[in-house]
């Protein structure tokens, strides 16, 4: 017992063997182990730390298998036989401290079996097939005329070498490392029937060999079902990637059948139906473009597709509310819109398989831009809000001014004031429309921009009417400052609606079109300033241009508000009906 120990020493990944040290070479050692029935139970031993210390690691692609062999000259160090690693920052010897105890253990027959790590993993089967086929040889010869030991150790570790293969090896190196070529896997089929050839060689033969031959004669299905593993994880990947990076979109190229001629392509280049250019993330048209070669190169492989346009409806969410949203922005929400639609448009066209996911990719865009409509209204609620408190806190200011001055007028007390903060306020109004179209006016197509532009506006200056219609009292100077930040806001605003080579006039005319409220707030900004004479002008008892913009109640409201009490507003309050 203790001379087998002392002729096989295992240490840290290592096998150091001494075939002549003691007082009996190998084959009378076994034998006489073998008499006094020692040699069944410490042989399994002997096996079970051989798989532990060196065959379960040799039998992975992290790990790499070096011998050296006795020398034959008798020099102080033995020498090292070349690894199966090509990394060149694998190609280092084993320590010194390995070597040096290989060479003190004794006489100058030493054979050390290293197994090192890797920096990184080995990527071709026949390498790994190779360091485990070294490896059982090495022992092959130790044990020479010895048949049964390998044939012994080859039923003992042969169900684990196959398992730790499969889950290890033949999936990751002969199935995803073939990155969908064919051809390279069939290679290391190759390799894989050569390298049972070879452990039989050297009586190494396992029991059950059935998932080798099982993978080998399932290798179509097996191959087929890593290549949609990848692809699929690859399209997640891009489905999950950073969507504001981002590219432009090709009209013609996308909105026509990947197998169009050139004639079809010219004749769709100037059509009116045809979507117009717009910006997409660069990982969707990626993962558009991954599909299509798929597509490819595996004509009948259509549930691939058809899943990957599932596993992006599934993937990408928009909240429901604001809370949820966190860093979700409205922009966010615009690229998904056009995510949505550019897939789309390819289920209709380059997927036609993918048909029947078009209005859940539809229904998502929309959600994706109501979204973005509520959240930039939420915003445009709140700075409308900011600019009419700052009216009632400088009308309360002025009333308190006015209860402690008795004596001072409260219009000479509003004179005195600063109004430029309510005006900063509604120009800002102004300010975030024309940002609002310099971003958006490159992310979606011009025409659905400037309509949504145009749902914005109206949206605003129609909650600016309605709170200023909620004042009981308006001074004078207010007004006339209101008056003077609507004119401005009017006037700042229709220039993002504005096209080159049109008057003002025509602007007007065209921002009066898109924003059905326009005229109602332009209405607004003359009342605010006009004589009671010039609204009953307006007015013409409900036929006249105030009419079509204002309700009889909202009228009488806006007088009460802005005019004293007097006989002839109370004449004319009760004139409108």
């Amino acid at each position: 017992m203790n001379e087998w120990n002392t002729k096989f020493q295992f240490e840290h990944n290592t096998l150091v063997i001494d075939p002549e040290i003691g007082k009996c070479d190998i084959a009378n050692l076994v034998e006489t182990l073998r008499n006094l029935n020692y040699f069944p139970k410490h042989y399994e031993r002997f096996c079970e730390q051989f798989w532990e210390e060196l065959l379960s690691k040799a039998s992975t692609p992290y790990y790499t298998v070096r011998i050296t062999l006795p020398n034959l000259k008798n020099s102080k160090k033995p020498i090292l036989q070349t690894d199966i690693a090509v990394n060149a920052n694998n190609s280092e010897s084993p320590p010194e401290s390995i070597l040096d105890a290989a060479v003190n253990f004794g006489s100058p027959s030493t054979i050390l079996i290293h197994v090192k790590k890797l920096d990184s993993p080995i990527v071709e089967a026949s390498v790994v097939f190779k360091n485990i086929h070294r490896l059982l040889g090495q022992l092959s010869q130790v044990f020479a005329g010895k048949v049964e030991m390998m044939r012994t150790m080859g039923e003992i570790l042969g169900p684990k070498l196959i398992n730790q293969l499969s889950t290890k090896c033949l999936k990751s190196l002969i199935l995803q490392e073939s990155k969908g070529s064919k051809e390279r896997a069939r290679e290391n089929i190759l390799h894989l029937h050569d390298f049972k050839e070879n452990l039989r060689d050297i009586n190494f033969r396992m029991s059950d060999e059935t998932t080798f031959d099982e993978f080998e004669s399932n290798f179509d299905g097996l191959f087929m079902r890593q290549v949609r593993e990848d692809t699929l994880a690859h399209a997640r990947v891009l489905i999950k990637a950073n969507i504001h990076h981002t590219t432009e979109t090709i009209p013609y190229e996308n909105s026509i059948h990947v197998n169009s001629n050139s004639d079809e392509r010219s004749m769709l280049h100037n059509s009116p139906y045809l979507l117009q250019s717009y910006t997409i993330s660069r990982s969707i048209a990626a993962m558009v473009e991954l599909l299509q070669d798929h597509l490819e190169n595996y004509p009948e492989d259509f549930l691939l597709i058809s899943n990957t346009f599932n596993m992006f409806i599934g993937i990408v969410n928009i909240p429901k509310h604001d809370s949820d949203s966190k860093d979700f922005i409205p922009l966010s929400a615009v690229l998904i819109h056009n995510n949505c639609m550019f897939l789309a448009q390819h289920a209709e066209t380059t997927f036609p398989m993918c048909e029947d996911t078009v209005p859940l990719l539809r229904s998502k865009a929309t959600q994706a831009f109501t979204y973005m409509m509520k959240s930039i209204r939420t915003h445009l609620n709140g700075m409308i809000s900011l600019a009419m408190a700052s009216l009632d806190e400088e009308t309360q200011e002025i009333k308190s001014m006015y209860f402690l001055t008795q004596n001072v007028n409260l219009s000479q007390i509003s004179n005195c004031f600063c109004l430029g903060k309510r005006r900063h306020h509604f120009q800002s109004i102004a300010v975030e429309f024309e940002k609002l179209d310099r971003i958006f006016k490159t992310v979606l197509p011009s025409r659905p921009w400037r309509e949504a532009l145009a749902t914005l506006v109206d949206h605003t200056l129609n909650e600016i009417c309605s709170k200023v219609l909620t004042c009981e009292d308006i001074s004078a100077n207010t007004a006339n400052e209101l008056a003077d930040s609507f004119t401005k806001l009017g006037v700042e605003t229709s220039q993002v609606f504005k096209k080159d080579g049109l008057t003002p006039r025509e602007v007007d005319g065209i921002v009066s079109k898109l924003v059905p409220k326009w005229q109602r707030f332009r209405m607004l900004t003359f009342i605010l300033t006009a004589s009671m004479r010039d609204i009953q002008d307006k007015w013409v008892n409900g036929c006249g241009p105030l009419s079509f913009c204002f309700t009889a109640e909202e009228i009488r409201k806006l007088v009460r508000a802005l005019f004293q009490n007097t006989d002839h507003r109370a004449a004319f309050l009760a004139s409108i009906k």
